[in-house]
């Protein structure tokens, strides 16, 4: 995407002015300069009287980090404040994808929008493997018993099925989607992708178009979603869609909450119809104390913290560095977002 011009009435802005955090200015300072080729530039912070002379903002990782979306957070500061910055042209997000509410208003009214996607893939994808080696050699049990102080007779585990022989669903092929593909390859499982079209993909043996979920959810042990969430991903896997998965496999949900209707799967998990899952992510957030989830013997729950990697900041800097370039010279933007709704 190729932004619009950035100028005042009478011409080119004498300094622009950069909504962020304090701690990603001391980070990307120096670059920021280079990245602008020389144009004069300021810090905004969200304590600033004034946010008229904003054109560009980078919602970065440490913002986030202090209180997510609680109301009154830093998050929710830094959005309200580039919903006040009338001039805003830009905005660098740090998480891969852009379907919170939050930025709602700034899609409505043009504001471009890009994201990280790719920086956060190898520890996304890296988490969800790690949530299939658990529940494929039963460390629920282990991990419960080791809490319990007892010694966990193995016979009454199910012997676990070789990774080899079973196959790897994986609904999304953006970065995350193609790094878990790359990992059960590794380990000599069948991998096949759902996407929005059936083009070929790297590390599948077989691509296939959304639209054809039904037919390979039956065939499927694991099914690892790592989808961004957008109208056609939203239930996705649905009452109807969990009802003919194969007996026995298990769900791996390191995207959105709600690419899974979740009340059906709490039931499907419950029957064990389903045999296990891993979920980083909820259709609302923190998780509800009063989920069924928290006490499902079978299944493994983080606190959305997948993408946590010490040399995160660093690759979402590098990301906003790149885009600050070609902004600066016009040219389109890595990981732009469709404008309009989700």
């Amino acid at each position: 995407m190729v932004l619009r011009s950035v100028q005042e009435a009478d011409g080119v802005w004498t300094s622009l002015g950069i909504l962020a955090s304090e701690t990603s200015i001391a980070r990307c300072a120096s670059r920021i300069t280079e990245c602008l080729s020389g144009r004069r530039w300021h810090h905004v912070s969200v304590e600033s009287p004034s946010f008229d002379d904003v054109a560009i903002a980078y919602f970065s990782r440490d913002v986030f980090a202090k209180s997510g979306w609680d109301r009154g957070s830093e998050s929710r500061k830094l959005v309200d404040a580039a919903n006040r910055a009338g001039r805003l042209d830009w905005m660098q997000l740090f998480s891969a994808g852009a379907d919170h509410p939050a930025y709602r208003d700034l899609r409505t009214r043009g504001v471009s929008l890009t994201t990280a996607s790719g920086a956060s893939a190898e520890p996304v994808a890296l988490t969800a493997f790690t949530g299939m080696l658990m529940l494929s050699r039963g460390f629920i049990a282990t991990l419960r018993a080791q809490s319990e102080r007892r010694w966990l007779d193995v016979s009454q585990l199910e012997q676990p099925a070789d990774l080899s022989t079973q196959t790897a669903l994986v609904i999304g092929t953006g970065p995350v989607g193609i790094e878990i593909g790359r990992l059960c390859r590794a380990v000599g499982m069948t991998t096949i992708a759902l996407r929005r079209s059936d083009a070929a993909c790297a590390d599948f043996e077989n691509t296939l178009a959304y639209t054809r979920l039904g037919e390979v959810l039956p065939a499927a042990d694991w099914i690892f979603v790592a989808c961004p969430l957008t109208a056609t991903t939203f239930h996705l896997l649905d009452r109807a869609a969990l009802a003919i998965v194969k007996p026995g496999a298990s769900i791996i949900n390191v995207s959105r909450g709600a690419v899974v209707e979740e009340s059906a799967l709490i039931d499907a998990l419950a029957a064990r119809r389903l045999a296990g899952a891993y979920l980083d992510v909820f259709a609302t957030e923190p998780l509800d104390k009063t989920s069924p989830l928290w006490d499902l013997p079978n299944v493994i729950l983080t606190p959305h913290f997948a993408a946590r990697s010490s040399g995160l900041d660093s690759r979402v800097d590098a990301i906003f560095l790149e885009n600050l370039s070609r902004w600066t010279n016009r040219r389109p933007l890595l990981n732009s977002v469709p404008l309009g709704p989700i």
